[in-house]
């Protein structure tokens, strides 16, 4: 019986001991547990912390700019490239992220020291969470930024224009802003369409421009002119090859270029354009019949209107005929023309050749003339030769004609103005004295033309120049 108790109690008491560690155990797992979820939630609280600034929500889409579509090229009559976009990285900033505004404008200024360090302080100290700092970067400027570890700094990639020719054409292709939006000339003109990213060609030709770039620069330190402007058009399609315009510009640089500069004297500067005008006046003259080749008007003396006289600057104090008052450049003979055609005719005469309102061109902005606020006797004679009314310079070139200076979707043409066939006889007899009022002929539909095909004209401290290229049958 002993035995037996003995055995039985020597069996009991390992389970004793099992029931003493299971309590243990859990308590310890529940500890374990706690520590892993403390941690858990330290870890969340502090990625929170570092991602998601305090009371502050997440950084919108509308904070950020919209990403820029690819700006259409511009090319000249044989594809030579004019202007174009390339891609550049431009510097912005989140001032949440900015950790020391104060530092961080440091370390920028000595890589762009041209920046502002109050404006940018109080920029990068702004609740704002998009700022620019500097558009259009270097790549050596953006490697030198991007190796400074600011935080709270990015880049940008952007489009930037770029003019390959430099100041060759840069008044007729004009400019674009920061964002790449047109604010002048072609670029302004045709902005919708280079925006869609449309390439636009011009009847431009490099050659032909830079030839009459040149001889310009030339003319213009020969006559001491503080300004100059040149045209070179098609006469018969009134196709625009060549506009000068000086001083000019470096379109890759517009900012930085002077209010004067920017000026296109071509299209947008007004003068009286003098005895250019004569041309005008006599071809309506032949046209109404009113007089002839043999005409003859009385140039002895000036010619007296009202408390007025009108004089020839070279007077040859003799009766000339209609075609020596074209070679002498009388404004005595065409006064007399002018009085016969009559005001209401000359006028309207000079409406159809919108010589009276603004250019129908919309790559350019183009002045509207300045005319006589009343159209009498006195203002038709001092008109007929270009006194008394300011144009620009393409007003006379274009003569009427719709200026075709692009070409979206094949070529324009444009209509010229058919004056007489009267003319032709002045032209060849005067090849030999007065060249300048000949080429002007040429620029008005006469069948033919001077061997080099310029005008030229001084008005102050300017000095125009047109030309127009010879056609068949000009010798």
């Amino acid at each position: 019986m002993r035995r037996t108790l003995r055995a039985t109690s020597s069996r009991r008491k390992p389970s004793r001991k099992r029931d003493v560690k299971k309590p243990a155990n859990i308590r310890l797992n529940f500890v374990l547990m706690a520590i892993l979820l403390g941690f858990c939630g330290m870890s969340a609280r502090l990625l929170w912390v570092g991602t998601v600034p305090y009371n502050e929500p997440p950084t919108r889409l509308a904070d950020l700019p919209e990403e820029q579509p690819r700006r259409g090229n511009i090319y000249d009559v044989k594809g030579k490239l004019l202007a174009t976009s390339l891609k550049v990285h431009s510097l912005y900033a989140d001032p949440k992220m900015v950790m020391d505004p104060n530092e961080a404008v440091e370390k920028l200024q000595a890589v762009l020291p041209a920046l502002n360090q109050n404006k940018l302080t109080k920029r990068l100290s702004s609740k704002k969470r998009f700022v620019w700092i500097k558009r259009h970067l270097t790549p050596a400027q953006a490697h030198e930024i991007n190796a400074l570890g600011v935080p709270g700094l990015g880049f940008r990639e952007e489009l930037v224009r770029l003019y390959p020719q430099g100041r060759l054409a840069s008044h007729v292709l004009g400019a674009v802003d920061v964002d790449s939006q047109g604010i002048a000339g072609l670029e302004g003109g045709y902005n919708d369409e280079l925006s869609r990213g449309e390439d636009v060609y011009t009847t431009l030709d490099v050659m032909v421009q830079q030839q009459l770039r040149k001889t310009l620069l030339e003319t213009l330190e020969t006559s001491e002119a503080k300004s100059a402007s040149a045209v070179v058009m098609n006469p018969k399609t009134g196709a625009i090859q060549a506009m000068v315009s000086l001083p000019d510009f470096d379109p890759n640089h517009y900012g930085k270029t002077a209010v004067n500069a920017r000026l296109n004297r071509t299209t947008q500067a007004l003068y009286e354009m003098g005895s250019t005008f004569k041309l005008f006046t006599i071809a309506k003259a032949f046209e109404e019949n009113e007089f002839d080749l043999d005409s003859e008007l009385d140039c002895r003396k000036p010619l007296k209107i009202g408390k007025y006289r009108i004089r020839d600057f070279h007077a040859k104090n003799k009766v000339l005929t209609a075609r020596e008052v074209v070679m002498y450049s009388s404004n005595i003979g065409v006064a007399q023309m002018a009085d016969a055609i009559g005001g209401d005719r000359l006028r309207g005469f000079f409406n159809e050749l919108n010589l009276t309102s603004k250019l129908r061109e919309a790559s350019a902005k183009t002045a509207q003339p300045l005319l006589p606020k009343r159209w009498g006797r006195t203002q038709t004679m001092t008109v007929s030769f270009g006194h008394g009314i300011a144009v620009t310079p393409l007003h006379v070139a274009a003569d009427g004609r719709v200026i075709a200076l692009l070409l979206l979707s094949g070529a324009r043409t444009a209509e010229a103005r058919e004056l007489t066939k009267g003319m032709t006889p002045i032209l060849f007899h005067t090849s030999q004295g007065n060249t300048k009022a000949v080429a002007t002929l040429k620029c008005w539909g006469v069948s033919c033309a001077p061997r080099d095909g310029k005008i030229g004209a001084n008005s102050d401290d300017h000095a125009h120049w047109l030309s127009y290229p010879r056609v068949e049958g000009s010798d």
